[in-house]
C-alpha cells in the first residue's frame, strides 16, 4: 500500500519528469498542505520508495557549474 504522498507524487510525475525541488514547489503552488500534510522530507522518502519499487526512474543530469540533479519520471 502506498502513502498519500506517493500517490500525489505519481500524479505530478505523470505530467512530466521533475526533480524533487520542482515537485516541492508544485505542491506549494497547489496548496496541497490545505488538505494533506506532505513535508519536503516525505517527498524525498516517497521518491526513494517509489524508485525502489520500480514505479519511477531517476536520471542524473549535470548542467554547467551547478551540482548534478536527478530528474524522475513514471515508468
Amino acid at each position: 500500500m502506498q502513502s498519500k504522498a506517493a500517490f500525489v507524487l505519481l500524479g505530478i510525475l505523470k505530467e512530466r519528469p521533475l526533480n524533487p525541488y520542482e515537485i516541492i514547489k508544485i505542491l506549494e503552488k497547489l496548496k496541497i498542505s490545505q488538505w494533506s500534510h506532505i513535508s519536503s522530507s516525505s517527498v524525498y522518502a516517497s521518491i526513494h520508495v517509489l524508485e525502489k519499487k520500480g514505479y519511477i526512474v531517476g536520471e542524473r543530469f549535470k548542467t554547467s557549474a551547478m551540482p548534478e540533479k536527478t530528474v524522475y519520471s513514471v515508468t
